[in-house]
């Protein structure tokens, strides 16, 4: 492998970890900012992780999903908010599975 590649090969790493980091910081700043009173951050937070496929940051491999909005506790001082109730009342956004593209 010579020097150049190595060079992107580090970067893309590098990439993918802040990309992952970033990710995985979601969850927590939700719960965090909800229970901080703070409804505007924890709801940004949740609109963006639940619009990603992916796991959950507190629970391996365990996705944070509408449902599970409406049965967690931390998330209780959302409740009275329309953006969440829309959040906890949307089914999970699909995945597009290869065999389904054209």
């Amino acid at each position: 492998m010579c020097v150049a590649q190595f060079r992107c090969e580090i970067a893309r790493r590098s990439a993918v970890f802040h990309a992952e980091f970033w990710i995985n910081s979601l969850e927590p700043l939700a719960r965090v900012a909800a229970g901080m009173g703070e409804p505007d951050r924890a709801i940004a937070a949740l609109q963006k992780l639940l619009s990603m496929p992916g796991q959950g940051a507190l629970a391996e491999a365990v996705p944070l999903t509408p449902a599970l909005l409406r049965v967690d506790p931390m998330f209780d001082p959302l409740w009275n908010d329309p953006r969440f109730q829309k959040l906890a009342a949307e089914p999970p956004a699909k995945i597009a599975h290869r065999s389904d593209r054209s």
